[in-house]
């Protein structure tokens, strides 16, 4: 009796995840593995604790916009830009890097080191003061070397605060960001 329903649970389970597959073949799924469809999700946090005091004259969401923007790749490299575009018509300020994290297909956190500095594709001049006019805007870019991403959890969300302290967003992406790395 016991080995009969072990055999009905692993074949229930293949079938499951069969399903999932092809499911994710369906939606457009092309890079790396499909996540387990009996895990439970555990999504980014949608907001980090704030780091330090947030000044008056830095951009809030009432003033700025974190847009997603343009992706590249060369020789084995990669690089993602997010914009921070102030529509108000006051001037606001950024001071620092911004609040970024990943997830997989399923919208579960993929971590991640997130590490400051230069890339091959992406400049870095530190962590300074910008202030963004009406109409302005700053953008980061996000650096990494193209990694295999067979029998890996890709990344298919990419979610963005103007700094830790503010509600992050999030966007579709297709990225070869697995977990366990470290970016800049």
């Amino acid at each position: 009796m016991l080995a009969s329903a072990f055999a009905y649970f692993t074949g229930y389970r293949a079938g499951r995840v069969q399903q999932a597959d092809l499911a994710a073949i369906d939606e457009g799924h092309t890079v790396g593995a499909v996540p387990d469809p009996d895990l439970t999700v555990s999504p980014p946090p949608t907001q980090l604790p704030a780091v330090g005091e947030i000044d008056a004259s830095w951009c809030t969401p009432e003033q700025a916009l974190v847009l997603l923007s343009d992706r590249d790749a060369a020789t084995g490299h990669r690089v993602q830009t997010i914009r921070a575009m102030n529509f108000s018509e006051e001037p606001c300020t950024l001071n620092g890097y911004p609040d970024i994290a990943f997830a997989d297909a399923g919208g579960s956190e993929i971590a991640v080191t997130l590490k400051h500095g230069r890339s091959f594709m992406a400049g870095d001049a530190g962590a300074q003061a910008i202030t963004l006019e009406p109409g302005g805007y700053a953008k980061a870019s996000i650096g990494w070397d193209a990694m295999a991403t067979e029998g890996q959890l890709a990344t298919y969300e990419l979610h963005a605060a103007m700094y830790p302290g503010l509600e992050r967003g999030s966007w579709p992406v297709k990225l070869d960001i697995i977990a366990g790395e470290t970016w800049r």
